[in-house]
């Protein structure tokens, strides 16, 4: 069966983007590194939660062997 490629990402539950210029994007983190963000549909929703900065936490302590 052929489908979108935007139908399989929404029966696939993976969010996606457009009309974004990829390449002013990929300049930002190429100079400033990674950045914390989410994505939102349409308007940005009130009284979200703040982003966790997974840098502020001992990553390597949670990890169990």
């Amino acid at each position: 069966q052929t489908k979108t490629l935007s139908n399989w990402m929404k029966e696939q539950n993976i969010p996606g983007m457009h009309e974004i210029d990829t390449r002013a994007l990929t300049k930002i983190i190429r100079e400033k590194g990674t950045i914390l963000g989410r994505i939102v549909c349409n308007e940005i929703p009130k009284n979200l939660p703040p982003i966790e900065d997974p840098n502020r936490r001992n990553l390597v302590a949670s990890v169990s062997m």
